[in-house]
């Protein structure tokens, strides 16, 4: 819970609660001189700012407490379905189609991996609805009607069951997904604000010729996370010091390897295909979110233009030796 905090903190019910950021009420911190201090909003309110969004360059967080909400719903319904890649520009104009009107209650990903039975890529969309299925079943027909999956399930399970649903009961297994063991990881990220459904094709078509034709990178895998921003857009912009709270979807590469020799290639492929699609995000300048960057980003597309000033001011005071400075970029690069 605490590290995705720092960076700002997305999830499925960002559109319902906001941020994991925007609940954090207060956090013990070791600061660079060692000692132990108290960020919230009566306590060092400024590093209590700067916690949520670039939290990893001002401290190690030992402690947090948060706001807790009760229970939205008590049945959550989970929808999957699995696709041949073919079917992308059907998925991409209806997940286009929800735009900054994505209802609070809904969270779409899509998750592309190497199906090993059937040789090539598989597209599987799964649908996350914080209420009955007869509620969101008309949305889901849109999309049923445009294209047909080759697999799919569909259930209302109690809340605390829903990571253990999601994608067919698969990411969560150690085994699979990007918790496979004994895999090498890579990963890139990305934002978007609208979609170019020739530009996304484009890639889909490419990635997986990529797969075919690189058998020790078919752990590779990528993911766009449409949370809705009904509740992120409520808290205004200079609380935190997370700076992109108008993002539609935020993407994930995460590329895998065993063999050395393949970690070229996969740099290669991941910088083009990030920047890319970065062209065709509809945000100028482009938009990252820092727990999602690879690490070459400049400070302004992890941080904010606007934030920057702050927080480089704030580093002067909390960490002016950068000791916390591993993730650092707003100093590293200036």
């Amino acid at each position: 819970m605490i590290s995705p905090t720092l960076g700002g903190g997305v999830g499925r019910y960002s559109g319902l609660h906001g941020m994991i950021g925007d609940q954090l009420l207060s956090a013990r911190v070791v600061i660079a001189n060692g000692s132990i201090v108290t960020a919230s909003a009566r306590q060092n309110p400024e590093l209590f700012w700067a916690l949520r969004g670039a939290g990893s360059n001002f401290g190690v967080v030992t402690e947090a407490t948060y706001q807790v909400y009760d229970l939205t719903s008590p049945t959550i319904t989970n929808a999957d379905y699995a696709f041949s890649p073919n079917a992308s520009g059907a998925i991409f104009d209806w997940m286009a189609a929800f735009g900054d009107a994505t209802p609070a209650e809904l969270a779409i990903l899509l998750f592309g991996n190497y199906d090993t039975t059937k040789g090539d890529l598989s597209l599987w969309l799964n649908v996350v609805y914080a209420g009955r299925q007869s509620a969101v079943q008309p949305l889901l027909n849109s999309l049923l009607a445009e294209v047909t999956p080759y697999r799919q399930n569909i259930s209302e399970v109690p809340w605390n069951k829903m990571l253990y649903t999601n994608f067919f009961g698969v990411v969560p297994n150690a085994e699979a997904g990007c918790a496979g063991k004994g895999t090498n990881r890579s990963v890139y990220g990305g934002a978007l604000k609208s979609y170019e459904k020739a530009a996304w094709n484009g890639f889909v078509a490419n990635f997986s010729d990529f797969l075919r034709a690189n058998e020790d990178a078919r752990g590779s895998i990528f993911f766009i996370e449409q949370f809705s921003k009904v509740k992120v857009l409520q808290i205004p912009d200079d609380e935190t010091a997370y700076p992109w709270r108008d993002v539609t979807a935020h993407l994930l590469w995460n590329y895998g390897w065993h063999k050395d020799e393949t970690l070229a290639t996969i740099e290669r492929y991941g910088k083009h295909w990030r920047d890319k699609l970065q062209a065709f995000s509809g945000f100028s300048p482009q938009e990252i979110y820092v727990n999602y960057g690879h690490g070459d980003e400049s400070s302004e597309v992890l941080y904010g233009a606007k934030k920057l000033p702050k927080l480089r001011r704030l580093k002067q005071i909390w960490d002016p030796k950068n000791v916390f400075g591993f993730y650092d970029s707003f100093v590293k690069r200036g």
